[in-house]
């Protein structure tokens, strides 16, 4: 899945807004970093990835990811907190050292799950 070259540049000139110097640039890579590596390892079950926004006060990187089946979101919805944060975690990116470095050891990455204009659920992606 490809974020439209717009999105991506309006992202990064939002956060450029907030940051600067090293830390815009770093911000710049991380978020082309993460959506390349979107692009190269689709998000499963047909799940859409919608956006990629910096939280630069939280030092985190928010992935909003399209739940697309009826059946998918059901199913969540009858799942504990518990396991809507384990099933949250299969939107979260391959981890390689390439990415790790492009995020910076501080930053993390959360998934947000959405259907129907409404968060499902949200979890933070474990470092490797």
């Amino acid at each position: 899945m490809k974020i439209p070259v717009l999105k991506l540049i309006a992202l990064m000139a939002l956060f450029g807004l907030v940051a600067c110097g090293d830390s815009q640039k770093q911000a710049e890579n991380a978020i082309k970093a993460l959506a390349d590596n979107y692009a190269k390892n689709p998000l499963p079950r047909g799940w859409k990835l919608l956006s990629i926004t910096p939280d630069v006060q939280s030092f985190k990187l928010n992935v909003d990811v399209l739940v697309t089946s009826d059946k998918d979101i059901n199913s969540l919805k009858m799942l504990s907190r518990m396991e809507q944060f384990s099933v949250a975690k299969l939107g979260c990116p391959l981890m390689h050292a390439g990415l790790q470095q492009a995020i910076g050891s501080s930053t993390r990455i959360w998934v947000h799950l959405r259907a129907n204009n409404k968060e499902l659920t949200a979890s933070i992606c474990p470092i490797e």
